[in-house]
């Protein structure tokens, strides 16, 4: 859309793109040329959202945030990156002409799916920031039950997984039980009051329980880099 334009660009490239008012003629034209291809697109708001938002980051009270913001071992890197201002706030200058090619790109039949590139960016929770992803996709133009099949079915046919992403015999699934409907409000999918993993039931207590510590994760990594260093040395044998 802009061949002058890169995140390496100078101020004054920046300057002359209109973020705020996205120019829906040339991101069709744009959009017409990726859908001969057959894209599939991502966009990842909630990573542009949040640096766009910088110290004013969107969070939740939420208790797995909540243990996330207390744990010494997760995402040392947020807050330097939060003081670093200037450059977040650039890199989410782009956040509404985002959400305006998905949405365009969508209407158009193209397909979009969720994501959020997490830990990258400002707090960008694991888990969490999918849900801030589906309220992003809502303020793009989509209904909640678009975005919804965005994260799951759509998301399954642009991976070619026969398998997933539908409630159904013999497919394979992690089910969020939620205490009211998202599709009155996409907020709601954060109001969960068991999750099924692997067949079996939890509670979110339950399933904080078991979160490994600093140690236990330290070593299962250094154990998964002694196997991989072992399988190399084999293959070169």
């Amino acid at each position: 859309m802009y061949p002058e334009w890169s995140m390496d660009a100078p101020k004054e490239i920046w300057d002359a793109i209109p973020w705020e008012q996205p120019d829906e003629q040339l991101i069709e034209s744009v959009c017409k040329e990726l859908l001969k291809k057959d894209i599939k697109l991502c966009p990842t708001i909630v990573l542009y959202d949040q640096m766009r938002l910088a110290e004013h980051y969107w969070t939740t009270t939420h208790e797995v945030v909540h243990h996330m913001e207390n744990s010494d071992y997760l995402f040392k890197h947020w807050p330097q990156a939060v003081q670093a201002k200037q450059g977040q706030v650039t890199f989410g200058t782009q956040t509404k002409m985002i959400q305006k090619i998905a949405y365009i790109y969508y209407k158009m039949g193209g397909t979009v799916v969720t994501g959020t590139d997490t830990p990258a960016g400002n707090y960008t929770y694991p888990g969490f920031a999918l849900h801030r992803e589906l309220q992003l996709f809502i303020d793009a133009g989509f209904t909640p039950l678009e975005a919804l099949q965005q994260a799951t079915i759509n998301a399954a046919k642009a991976l070619k997984v026969a398998d997933l992403g539908d409630i159904k015999e013999g497919f394979t699934a992690d089910l969020l039980v939620l205490d009211e409907n998202p599709l009155s409000d996409i907020k709601n999918t954060m109001k969960i009051d068991r999750i099924v993993k692997d067949g079996n039931l939890y509670t979110i207590p339950e399933l904080l329980e078991n979160i490994p510590t600093e140690q236990e994760i330290n070593d299962y990594m250094n154990e998964l880099i002694k196997t991989f260093e072992e399988q190399g040395l084999n293959a070169g044998n």
